[in-house]
């Protein structure tokens, strides 16, 4: 047993005081931070609700005028291009000249566009206006390829390069070539912002394979257009606001939708430690305050401990030696008629119950293990009543039917044949009038034993109703079940049947009819059934195949 200054030494980590100490700890700080996340949780919440408010509005606004500043610079180009119809291959320097000068007038750079090119139906370059990027042979190309499309943006070039095109035409409709107006990117950077966002916000263009098109503004790419795969999805799922590691590796809270008049998508960011500030800002001093508080309760909890655990220990100790199996225990009960005295008394009292009741187990337990060989041999009677038939204690219509569905699997998997036969006891219902009804289940009997002893172990014998049986011969053909079923007939047909009161001896015969599996289960029986019918129709007492309920 503990001295009763046990409680000065250190505590064992597994001793109870400790138990108690951790006990108040974990209750104490786990009611600090659940009073403390509920308001934090609200605070979040709510500024999440602001968010997706917020965002939608943002990207509807930004992307509204965006498309009606692509919208406007496609019908300059489609009006540039409808105007003064020159012929794009000129016959002469003289007629160059008075070209390129007519197109200049037309041609000249709006505030939507800041430059144009002019490709020949064969896509050559013709004529280049105003501030271009550096165009070269594969950027012809791409223009070239593109002439019919919506604006686009150019893939071939180093800086993001927005394109609106039109054909050439003449007045009697030939294309001559297409005109090509290049954007004044410049301005996006007006479109592409909103004083709903904060300092740490952005709002920029993406394509769904991966890549940024316009630069950013608060991390500037330096010409890395390229962000991670991982985040393709969020930048392109228009669903709801989702958090995410964007391409500048931090974590934000962002939304997005695409452009109707241009193939990318319109994303908006907003830093998530900028978003919440507010809310980790208390966080920390939330977190301060329950860590005083928990070491405080903490403390409290280790004082009453050590109060009361002395008294307790000699309990623990005589409970120790009652779980080895010695019952020969008793404490002195304390002079103070307090808890303890009452905690004491009770488990004297106890373990004085245990004494007597340890040998009334005992004899409890042999009991129950006679009644456990009991419950399980009528168990396995009743699992046979189950699925037997009761008068021929053969199997019945319903495990037949598990069975045959188990073997149908089989043999699908194992190609092996398998076949079946379904026998129907000649003029049953006359013997039954003749005889009555003792003398048709003497016969019913007789046929099943005959059966049993006809087939072989594996084959499965069943009463299906009444006067009808059926047996499953697994690993034969139809041939070879046929010669069964044939064996089968003249062993009935043979034998001498008693029956009645007094007993008689009466003749019976059978009918049977014999189908193979072809791999439908579903009309497996209702061919062997249909032979069966086939060889009543034939006078009785014969075998039919179901390939001869065809011939």
């Amino acid at each position: 047993m503990a001295p009763l200054d046990s409680l000065d030494a250190k505590q064992p980590i597994n001793s109870l005081p400790m138990k108690i100490i951790f006990g108040v700890f974990i209750a104490t700080f786990v009611t600090a931070v659940v009073v403390s996340w509920i308001p934090l949780q609200s605070i979040y919440l709510q500024l999440h609700r602001d968010l997706e408010a917020t965002f939608p509005l943002i990207l509807n606004r930004v992307a509204a005028r965006t498309d009606e500043w692509i919208s406007d610079g496609q019908r300059e180009v489609e009006q540039a291009s409808t105007s003064d119809r020159i012929a794009l291959v000129p016959r002469n320097d003289s007629e160059k000249t008075t070209r390129d000068a007519a197109l200049l007038r037309r041609l000249r750079v709006s505030e939507q566009l800041e430059g144009f090119v002019i490709l020949d139906s064969a896509g050559k370059p013709q004529l280049e206006i105003g501030a271009l990027p550096l165009l070269s042979e594969e950027t012809y190309a791409e223009l070239f390829a593109q002439h019919e499309s919506r604006p686009f943006y150019l893939r071939q070039t180093k800086e993001f390069a927005l394109v609106a095109a039109a054909p050439l035409r003449t007045a009697s409709g030939e294309i001559l070539g297409y005109l090509f107006g290049f954007y004044n990117t410049a301005e996006l950077g007006d479109l592409l912002s909103s004083d709903a966002l904060k300092s740490t916000g952005e709002i920029y263009l993406a394509t769904e394979q991966a890549k940024i098109l316009t630069p950013v503004r608060t991390h500037p790419l330096d010409g890395r257009w390229s962000i991670s795969n991982e985040i393709v999805t969020t930048y392109t799922n228009n669903t709801q606001i989702r958090s995410y590691s964007n391409y500048a590796g931090h974590y934000v809270l962002g939304s997005s939708r695409r452009l109707q008049n241009l193939d990318a998508v319109l994303v908006v960011e907003q830093e998530y430690e900028t978003t919440f500030q507010t809310v980790f800002s208390i966080s920390r001093w939330v977190i301060t305050a329950d860590l005083l508080m928990v070491l405080v309760f903490s403390l409290l909890g280790y004082r009453v401990t050590k109060t009361i655990m002395q008294p307790i220990y000699a309990l623990s100790d005589a409970a120790q030696r009652i779980t080895h199996g010695n019952l020969d225990v008793y404490l002195s009960e304390p002079k103070a008629q307090d808890e303890l005295f009452l905690l004491t008394r009770a488990f004297n009292e106890m373990v004085k119950k245990l004494r007597e009741s340890r040998e009334e187990i005992e004899e409890i337990n042999a009991r129950l293990q006679d009644q456990n060989v009991e419950l399980h041999y009528a168990n396995n009677l009743l699992e046979r009543i189950s699925i037997t038939d009761g008068l021929t204690q053969l199997y019945n219509h319903r495990f037949f039917q598990d069975h045959l569905a188990q073997e149908t699997r089989r043999v699908d998997r194992s190609g092996d044949p398998l076949s079946m036969l379904v026998l129907d006891i000649d003029n049953f219902k006359k013997l039954n009038d003749n005889l009555g009804h003792s003398a048709g289940d003497q016969v019913l009997m007789e046929i099943s034993a005959l059966l049993r002893r006809t087939v072989r172990e594996s084959d499965l014998v069943a009463r299906y109703g009444g006067e009808e049986f059926v047996i499953t011969t697994s690993g034969t053909n139809l041939e070879g079940a046929r010669q069964l079923a044939e064996k089968i007939r003249s062993s009935v047909e043979r034998h001498e049947f008693k029956a009645g009161s007094p007993p008689q001896i009466v003749h019976v015969t059978i009918s049977i009819g014999v189908a193979e599996y072809k791999g439908e289960r579903k009309n497996f029986f209702e061919r062997a059934d249909r032979a069966l019918y086939r060889a009543k129709e034939r006078g009785k007492n014969c075998v039919v195949t179901d390939v001869e309920t065809y011939s």
